[in-house]
């Protein structure tokens, strides 16, 4: 057994089952039962796996309790409805000997043309050297340099954001394996662009956690225009049109969070209030 945990939060997604099944060397294999149904909880059961419970959803909860429950010294971060690609595994474990992180690439599958363009959007977002899961891989070790945590548990949607914004910090290095793949089932429109709006909810928490890397979103007319030509001429009308549409779904959950904060504090204040 190699000196690595793999984390898997599991929520409601069954396909968990192939994701355990793709692991393809021996590992300690951590499932962080995230507020999950029985279903997938059965799943967990039936695979040699160390299972971890979490009664309420949370994302970066469930990471750090199965990073706190990991008796190795790196770990790989995964999500239970992708699939680990032949020998993604062991290269980002190896990478692991040069650098403190290293990160693969995500494969997003697609059949319809409207997939297709999801697909592309989010590989234009993923497909850089950041410490984004998955798959990221690390020596538990950097949380000494990144603030003492590993990821914020009242930033949701936006965790890894902020955990990649503090390995650059901290000048902490990412060795970028391209060949080291998991596979993302397809993506709907609805789902994604549900996704770009939680994004923005998480943007408008950390803006309130007053993190010097969370800043407002720029205006949504001026960001469309700006980004348009430059998306049009690389890959297409289509994409160009798509990530308009994320923009504007990101700003909305922006918006939106913003607002309930604001109504809180609000509400706050008057019961707060004595005459």
């Amino acid at each position: 057994m190699i000196d690595l945990s793999i984390v898997i939060p599991a929520y409601n997604d069954p396909r968990l089952d192939e994701c355990l099944k793709s692991i393809d060397i021996e590992v300690e294999i951590i499932v962080v039962l995230n507020g999950a149904t029985k279903q997938v909880e059965d799943i967990a059961k039936k695979h040699n796996t160390t299972i971890v419970h979490l009664p309420t959803p949370n994302l970066a909860k469930a990471y750090n309790e199965g990073i706190k429950s990991s008796n190795k010294n790196n770990v790989l971060l995964m999500d239970s409805d992708c699939i680990f690609r032949k020998g993604c595994i062991d290269k980002l474990y190896n990478m692991l000997y040069e650098h403190p992180l290293a990160k693969g690439r995500v494969l997003f599958a697609y059949q319809s043309y409207t997939e297709k363009i999801i697909a592309t959007s989010r590989h234009i977002h993923t497909a850089k050297k950041n410490a984004y899961s998955p798959p990221l891989a690390f020596r538990k070790n950097i949380v000494d340099q990144i603030d003492g945590y590993y990821f914020d548990e009242q930033i949701y949607w936006t965790e890894d954001y902020d955990f990649d914004a503090r390995v650059r910090r901290a000048d902490l290095s990412i060795g970028y394996v391209d060949s080291a793949q998991v596979i993302h089932p397809a993506l709907t429109l609805l789902g994604d662009l549900k996704s770009s709006y939680n994004y923005g909810r998480g943007q408008a928490r950390g803006v309130q956690s007053k993190k010097d890397w969370y800043s407002p979103p720029s205006k949504l007319l001026k960001s469309m225009i700006k980004s348009w030509t430059p998306l049009k001429n690389r890959f297409g009308t289509g994409v160009a049109v798509y990530l308009s549409l994320w923009q504007i779904a990101f700003f909305m959950g922006f918006k939106k969070e913003r607002k309930e904060t604001e109504r809180g504090v609000k509400k706050s204040g008057s019961t707060n209030t004595t005459v």
